[in-house]
């Protein structure tokens, strides 16, 4: 037992870590090896036999105490990693970490009595990490929060790692879109671009790589773009500072400064071309020492010198007529003044020929706003100035001849603005030129025609094509009159479009002679198709009625004959009564002359027969009404009616339709009929519903005649408007089978429609729509 003891001694003593035994549930510091006593900042007699929290009281309240009494009472290990410790260590408490072992012991009785502790101090290496985790996190807050674009991608596949807002708005891309995703994924377009490769021979050789103004092809949102970068691409090691793991980029957009550059010497180019193709003549004049620096071959040319000859300030200022060098003073002094040049003078050459030139020029400053050069053009300007002379007299010409002329004369300019207006036109209209020039004029359109008049007119003028617009214009008097008004588009006799030119007749007496010709053409056109449908319907009729003579007609006829036969048969037989066929005949006679008369009635139905004149139907209806009192009262009927309209129709027929209408409903009806009759205004939008009244623009009224006698089936709503067709037993409901059908008439004699929707057993509606 001595040996063993001296054993687990030697074993604590030696161990290359802090080690230490805990015995019983005071957790008696038993054994404690220098690496413990070092760690802990204690000397052996002031730990060993003394309770642990006693030795160091700073452990109390730090949850150690359960861990321990875990594992006294468990008996399992409990391990603990970077375990965070207040310790007081000379004379400071500090914080320190551990990773460390509770293990515990058995006694012989298998009793957990003890507890080793195992540990390892490892706060620096704990430190160590803290500090890179928060090196880190400040680096990327400082990638996130900088102005620049900055990202960073992982690995080969150049995964998007960490990406800033400021990268984020060049690529227009949300950051959900792009973080661990690979380069080439987020922008396909760069695959066969440099830029892949660029980053990979960064990650792979560890070197850093920059450019200024490289251009990229980027697929944006909305387009391809064109864009110019300043960047570099930047490898980040692994903490051997060796191993390549991410590529750190950062880049400037320099796109507006490029294309900036790019335009500015763009437009340099354009400006020696410019000046090579105009002819003109450069120069540069040194205020302070006040002589030119340089002046264009071109320029000497225009004065009237040899371009090699040497020539001097005072050689060109002595070429200025002498009225004109007044100009020339002027010009420059309001140059020092506004910093710009510009005048028109005559200069004489040697051979005494007079010339006009056209200067411009802008000054140039130092620091103290002082005027130090002078930098112009030069122009001969000579034949243009003949031009103007020629344009003038022309226009000259062209104004009097215009003033003479006995139709409205226009010119307008390339924005369609007039410019012109003759004396004829001013006349007419009554207002002054500058009333009607630019768009003055428009104000004589007739304002119903205004908007159509000047679309075409504006049409025409981007067409660059001749035209002629009718329209209404407003006269002096206040009067409108017809007005043609053409134009053609003027050129120069280079081809540049200089706008318009037109005139503008009077043609209100064409125009009516016009109209009256069309309303004629139009009246005689109607006539002719109203003739035509008359033909239509008659050609309809006379088949009905060849039904008729072949069918109805014939039936009352031939029972005439077959009971008149019988007779003559049994005249002779003694007891013969022939009473019984007498009445058969006659009855059958009767039917025939109601079916004759019926058929009188409806072919007198013409609306060319009887005049038109404005009835009101509420009178209609109440005599119809008063016509059945005895059959309403005696059927019980209930008449619900609305206030009806007035219209322009044939009063008789009006009657007619209306009393065919209310004495059908009585007819077809069980007892204690309801007739509901109702009348309105048809809405525009309803004439759809009526395809024969969609072309028509008058206006029209509903009557609706709605009961609930003993109906029909739907599938006969055309059918029951046909003469002499019965849909029930003529048996039971007497009549011709005419009285819808004679309706029917009266309504397309006014040219209207009507129409029948039924259910049987339970009602039906006719529907009459009349012009108002």
């Amino acid at each position: 037992m001595i040996e063993e003891k001296l054993s687990v001694e030697q074993l604590v003593w030696q161990s290359p870590i802090a080690i230490a035994i805990l015995c019983g549930p005071d957790y008696i510091v038993e054994h404690a090896n220098d690496l413990y006593l070092e760690v802990v900042d204690k000397k052996a007699d002031q730990l060993i036999n003394r309770s642990l929290f006693e030795s160091l009281p700073e452990l109390v309240n730090q949850n150690i105490k359960p861990l321990l009494d875990g594992v006294m009472s468990t008996g399992i290990a409990y391990h603990g990693h970077e375990f965070e410790v207040d310790l007081v260590r000379k004379g400071n408490r500090e914080k320190v970490y551990f990773n460390f072992v509770y293990q515990p012991l058995r006694n012989s009785k298998g009793i957990v009595d003890r507890i080793v502790v195992v540990a390892t101090d490892v706060t620096k290496t704990v430190k160590e990490s803290h500090a890179l985790q928060e090196s880190e996190k400040q680096f990327r807050s400082l990638v996130m929060q900088s102005t620049i674009a900055m990202g960073i991608l992982r690995g080969r596949e150049l995964k998007v790692e960490l990406i800033n807002p400021a990268m984020l708005k060049i690529w227009q891309k949300e950051e959900s879109e792009v973080l661990g995703k690979k380069l080439l994924e987020i922008f396909p377009r760069l695959e066969h671009q440099r830029f892949p490769q660029l980053l990979l021979n960064v990650y792979d050789s560890g070197v850093t790589y920059s450019e200024t103004e490289g251009v990229s092809y980027v697929d944006m949102k909305t387009h391809i773009a064109t864009l110019y970068f300043d960047f570099t691409y930047a490898p980040l090691f692994e903490k051997d500072g060796t191993t390549v793991q991410g590529i750190m980029m950062t880049l400037n957009n320099v796109t507006d400064q490029v294309e900036a550059r790019l335009k500015a010497e763009e437009n340099e180019k354009r400006l020696l071309l410019a000046i090579r193709a105009t002819n003109l003549g450069t120069f540069d004049l040194n205020l302070l020492e006040n002589f030119y620096g340089d002046i264009s071959p071109r320029l000497k040319e225009i004065f009237g010198f040899n371009k090699d000859e040497s020539v001097t300030r005072v050689h060109l200022f002595d070429q200025v007529l002498p009225e004109d060098i007044e100009v020339v003073q002027e010009a420059h002094r309001i140059a020092r003044e506004t910093g710009k040049l510009s005048y028109e003078i005559r200069i004489i050459h040697q051979d005494g020929s007079i010339h006009w030139i056209k200067a411009s020029g802008e000054m140039l400053y130092d620091n103290n706003k002082t005027p130090v050069r002078l930098l112009g053009t030069v122009m001969d300007i000579t034949e243009s100035k003949r031009m103007v002379e020629v344009l003038r007299e022309s226009e000259e010409r062209f104004r009097t001849m215009a003033n003479t002329a006995p139709v409205k004369i226009w010119v307008a300019d390339t924005n369609g603005k007039f410019t012109f207006l003759n004396r004829q036109w001013l006349s007419f209209t009554g207002r002054s030129l500058d009333e009607e020039l630019g768009d003055g004029w428009q104000e004589d359109i007739h304002l119903l025609e205004r908007e159509m008049v000047l679309e075409e007119y504006t049409s025409h003028f981007n067409e660059r094509t001749p035209f002629t617009i009718e329209f209404k214009m407003k006269r002096h008097d206040g009067v409108y009159r017809w007005v043609a008004n053409s134009g053609v588009p003027r050129y120069t006799p280079e081809g540049l479009f200089e706008g318009y030119i037109g005139s503008c007749m009077d043609i209100q007496a064409t125009k009516i002679a016009h109209e009256d010709l069309e309303r004629i053409v139009a009246e005689r056109t109607r006539d002719l198709q109203e003739a035509n449908d008359q033909l239509e319907k008659s050609n309809s009729q006379l088949e009905q009625f060849a039904y008729v003579s072949s069918h109805d007609l014939q039936e009352p006829l031939r029972k005439i004959q077959t009971f008149s036969d019988l007779v003559l048969q049994k005249i002779d037989e003694p007891g013969f009564d022939g009473k019984l066929y007498i009445k058969k005949v006659i009855s059958s006679a009767g039917r025939m002359s109601v079916l004759i008369e019926d058929l009188l009635n409806f072919s007198r139905i013409n609306k060319t027969d009887e005049k038109f004149d404005t009835v009101d139907l509420n009178k209609v209806l109440e005599n119809v009404v008063n016509d059945f009192e005895v059959l309403i009262e005696q059927k019980g009927a209930k008449i619900i009616k609305s206030l009806m309209p007035r219209i322009k129709a044939i009063p008789i027929q009006m009657n007619q339709l209306i009393f065919n209408l209310i004495g059908n409903a009585l007819k077809f009806s069980n007892e204690n009929p309801v007739i509901e009759i109702s009348a309105r205004v048809l809405p525009r939008e309803e004439l759809k519903l009526y395809p024969l009244l969609q072309s028509s623009n008058r206006n029209y009224v509903e009557l609706t005649f709605k009961d609930n006698g003993i109906g029909f089936d739907q599938t006969f709503a055309e059918q029951i408007f046909l003469i002499f067709q019965r849909l029930n037993d003529k048996n039971k409901y007497n009549g011709t089978g005419i009285g819808l059908a004679v309706c029917k008439k009266i309504v397309e004699n006014h040219n209207g429609v009507i129409k029948a929707e039924g259910k049987r057993g339970v009602g039906a509606k006719f529907t009459i729509v009349l012009p108002e």
